[in-house]
């Protein structure tokens, strides 16, 4: 049984080391706008800091996972920067430097708009139910 596990682990260093290096053809001629990955980054980056939770704001719509955590005013990190995303893809940014990672009067501001516009309770706290539409209007 040793001699086995011996043998298939020097079979797998051997195909390891046999394979060829990836050739410049192999790779694409330009990387992709940074932008095209930022969400997807925060939303990684939130998702690892405070995890996720699964939410459902009425039997008529789908259950989504969405960030564990309620922003306001004051907060920071990735979860805001996340949302500030989010917001910015829905209602476009008020100008650079907008997704910031500071919940500040202008983010405040942009998600009281948001709830607004979705019919939610106007409140500028990014609880359950605003995650839920950010995400799902995205």
């Amino acid at each position: 049984m040793a001699a086995l596990a011996t043998a298939a682990f020097g079979t797998a260093l051997s195909l390891g080391a046999t394979a060829a290096p990836a050739q410049a053809g192999d790779r694409p001629a330009a990387e992709p706008a940074a932008t095209t990955y930022a969400a997807a980054s925060s939303r990684s980056d939130c998702v690892n800091q405070v995890g996720t939770r699964i939410y459902r704001p009425s039997s008529d719509v789908v259950a989504l996972k969405i960030p564990n955590v309620y922003l306001r005013q004051g907060s920071t990190g990735a979860c805001v920067r996340y949302a500030q995303e989010l917001l910015a893809s829905q209602l476009g940014a008020p100008g650079p430097g907008f997704v910031d990672g500071i919940f500040g009067p202008t983010t405040n501001r942009y998600v009281r708009t948001f709830q607004g516009n979705a019919g939610l309770s106007v409140d500028g706290v990014v609880g359950p139910n605003t995650w839920y539409w950010l995400m799902t209007i995205n």
